[in-house]
């Protein structure tokens, strides 16, 4: 499902816990630690100013400087602490400060 995450469309996955969360292209781990609001959080940086954000994790596999491939693991995710959502996996993709649409990047 889409919200409002922050300042702009992200989507909600809704998963178990310890549901592994996965980085959809390639790219060089900008950020791997707890955001607040966000829970463990990474945040990868795909060249030409682009990155996507995966927020509701529980741990992290990837650390700050990390480069990853598609598909690579990028931790579990973890229950959602003062969430009446429940565990769930946040993805968000950035263009620079400009919050786009991510369903192009998961094939909706």
């Amino acid at each position: 499902r889409r919200e409002s995450v922050g300042a702009g469309p992200a989507m909600v996955l809704a998963v178990p816990e310890g549901t592994p969360s996965r980085a959809v292209a390639a790219g060089r781990v900008a950020f791997a630690d707890k955001l607040d609001g966000c829970g463990l959080v990474v945040l990868l940086d795909h060249g030409d100013h682009y990155y996507t954000l995966y927020g509701g994790h529980g741990a992290l596999d990837v650390r700050r400087g990390d480069t990853v491939r598609a598909g690579h693991k990028l931790g579990t995710v973890g229950a959602a602490p003062g969430s009446a959502r429940g565990p769930g996996l946040v993805f968000e993709v950035r263009r620079g400060a400009e919050i786009l649409d991510p369903s192009p990047w998961v094939g909706m």
